[in-house]
């Protein structure tokens, strides 16, 4: 089987995109722009696509009409659901020589359970979060957080440098899923540690646009702080992030950690802040949390 599909990989591979949202849109985008045709499926009406962007009624007629399907969901019920539903479903189809990169944050049970089932239909499952947003996704700049055998990541391997800068093999399916959590633990931290300087800052009158560009160039000053930098002080509406993916993804850390009866005292108070500005506008970016 892995022959057969890695001669599919190597010729003009037809590739689908499942779930056409705030990562999603970008990289179908990105992938349009060199690939002859992208297939995708969209719980939703998508308007202004490219012309070569040609829609599918269901997750099942996607993988039947593609080799590879890259899969960016919201969080474990919406995998569960495309894999599994019996009607139209991945699983209600034939996946021999078929691969599914499957690139939603879910917690790492979720992966190893749909990855068997995968694989038992005959498929190959990659298990590959990335690290970036839209930005990246548009550039085809993510980095890939790949849960996978040494010898299917070879096979995934052209498909994933379509869209990515760098690709870290961290282990077995599950790994990358607990790979990415970890990494997103400190940037939800992060934003939580702004806010309260912010708020120490406004305190004793210090301008605030002058307190973000000074910290953005000092030793507090990380990259994502600098790529924020103009959001925060001017306000503008982009989103890269969205405060509901923060929450889930703080939530899958919280759950991950707690199986093994780890307290993230931290992590609890972040929790609260993004809680709260969800409250106030649910479409906001997790970085505006900072502001005072």
């Amino acid at each position: 089987m892995f022959l057969n599909v890695s001669k599919i990989l190597q010729m003009n591979k037809k590739i689908g995109i499942c779930g056409i949202g705030k990562m999603g849109l970008p990289l179908l985008l990105h992938l349009s722009e060199s690939l002859t045709e992208v297939r995708y499926f969209s719980r939703s009406t998508k308007k202004d696509l490219p012309l070569n962007a040609v829609p599918c009624n269901s997750p099942k007629e996607l993988i039947e009409n593609s080799d590879v399907v890259l899969c960016l969901l919201f969080d474990d019920t919406s995998v569960r659901d495309v894999y599994e539903d019996t009607q139209n479903g991945f699983l209600a189809t034939d996946l021999r020589n078929k691969m599914l990169i499957e690139m939603t944050t879910v917690l790492p049970a979720t992966a190893t359970d749909i990855a068997t089932k995968v694989q038992k239909a005959g498929g190959i499952f990659i298990e590959s979060p990335v690290s970036g947003t839209t930005g990246p996704a548009r550039n085809g700049q993510l980095m890939a957080l790949v849960g996978a055998s040494t010898d299917q990541l070879d096979i995934a391997r052209p498909i994933l440098e379509l869209f990515t800068r760098k690709i870290v093999h961290a282990g077995p399916v599950g790994n990358g899923a607990k790979l990415k959590l970890i990494l997103n633990l400190p940037l939800a931290i992060y934003w939580q540690s702004i806010k309260e300087a912010l708020m120490v800052a406004k305190d004793h009158n210090l301008d605030l646009g002058m307190v973000i560009e000074t910290m953005a160039d000092s030793g507090a000053g990380a990259r994502v702080l600098q790529h924020k930098m103009s959001k925060l002080i001017e306000d503008s509406s982009e989103v890269s992030f969205d405060v509901s993916t923060m929450i889930k993804d703080v939530s899958l850390i919280q759950e991950l950690a707690g199986s093994n009866h780890i307290k993230l005292e931290a992590l609890s108070a972040s929790l609260k802040s993004y809680q709260s500005l969800l409250a106030k506008n649910e479409d906001a970016d997790a970085s505006e949390i900072v502001k005072p």
